[in-house]
Formats: C-alpha cells, sequence, structure tokens
C-alpha cells in the first residue's frame, strides 16, 4: 500500500479544522449560559436593591456565577 502523503496531511487539517470549530461552539454555548446567568441575576438585584445587605450577598453570587 502506497503513502500518499498529500491526503494524510489534508486529513489532518480537516482533523484540526473540525476540533476548532467544536472548541469554538463549546465556547460559545459557555458564553452565552453566563450572559444568561448574568441577566437572571440582574433582575433579581433589581427586587433586592431595596435591601443593602441582600444586595451585597447578590453581588458576590453574581461573582461566583460568571467565573
Amino acid at each position: 500500500m502506497h503513502f500518499d502523503k498529500k491526503r494524510f496531511c489534508m486529513l489532518e487539517e480537516e482533523e484540526e479544522e473540525e476540533e476548532e470549530e467544536e472548541e469554538e461552539e463549546a465556547e460559545e454555548e459557555w458564553m452565552a449560559g453566563n450572559i444568561a446567568k448574568f441577566e437572571i441575576f440582574r433582575r433579581l438585584s433589581i427586587k433586592v436593591s431595596k435591601f443593602s445587605w441582600l444586595k451585597r450577598i447578590q453581588s458576590v453570587l453574581v461573582y461566583l456565577a460568571c467565573m
């Protein structure tokens, strides 16, 4: 069986491109999840803004959720 170096390199490049696309999609999903969490906490902060101690707790939760 003859080893075709060009074909092998093309297959490797295709695999690398697919992996990069999958990583980008995973990163986009992660960012969308964090944005959604932040939006929920932002809405909650509007409701608890009257109570300063609750607001401090909420700020810590937002910080931890976005890590």
